[in-house]
């Protein structure tokens, strides 16, 4: 086994460590778990084995398996990038609602929207 192969493993099994205790604390959902499991065991299989990355990129048509995993790795950041953006935008929106009521809550009288402001 190579050296690079060592640091892997041992960056993969402090992050799997990670998602455990996460989980376990929860900090994270079961989905989210198995999320990354899969991806963090997956990630392990192929630093142990790396012509499994090259027999998978032929199963799917791909020349080589560096290619594959680039591919792998850029669809699952837009995917964690796209649900980070949902996050932010619902975050955004219970920001504006918490702050509108209490704007409304501080007024020193009811607002009338329909009174005339003519003087």
């Amino acid at each position: 086994m190579k050296p690079i192969q060592f640091f892997l493993l041992a960056f993969i099994l402090f992050a799997l460590v990670k998602g455990i205790l996460k989980y376990r604390y929860r900090e994270m959902r079961t989905f989210q778990l198995l999320f990354w499991l899969v991806v963090w065991v997956g990630a392990a299989i192929i630093v142990i084995h790396p012509d499994t990355s090259i027999f998978l990129a032929e199963l799917v048509g791909i020349g080589r398996g560096a290619d594959l995993i680039i591919y792998v790795s850029f669809v699952i950041a837009f995917y964690l990038i796209f649900r980070i953006h949902l996050t932010l935008n619902r975050v955004e929106e219970e920001i504006t609602q918490i702050v509108r009521s209490m704007a409304l809550k501080q007024l020193p009288e009811p607002v009338n929207r329909t009174s005339d402001y003519r003087e």
